[in-house]
């Protein structure tokens, strides 16, 4: 291959991976806007809610491929809050621990 064509798919690769990184960080920084306040919080929990995030997604039938493509987009939804600011989800998380452990006392 030429050098010169080398250098210049080479560095459109490399402009391509900076505006990706950007992209992402920009999104992240975005997702932490988007569920830090209470307003932000109670729809991540809604979200972890209806994705099943912490429970099983098997039906014994193909309506099990179903919920896994569902849990899957939590997940990813996740993983974005958690690189944003963990403790964003664990607020989540010990909310709806506390509500099942009233729900059980009842």
């Amino acid at each position: 291959m030429d050098s010169a064509l080398y250098k210049e798919l080479y560095g459109e690769q490399e402009k391509l991976q900076k505006r990706a990184y950007l992209d992402h960080k920009t999104l992240v920084r975005d997702y932490e806007f988007a569920f830090r306040g209470p307003e932000g919080s109670r729809v991540l929990e809604h979200i972890m809610s209806l994705c099943r995030i912490n429970s099983s997604t098997f039906t014994g039938n193909s309506r099990t491929f179903y919920n896994e493509g569902v849990q899957d987009v939590g997940k990813a939804i996740k993983r974005m809050v958690m690189e944003a600011d963990p403790e964003i989800y664990f607020q989540v998380e010990r909310r709806v621990w506390e509500e099942e452990k009233q729900e059980v006392k009842q």
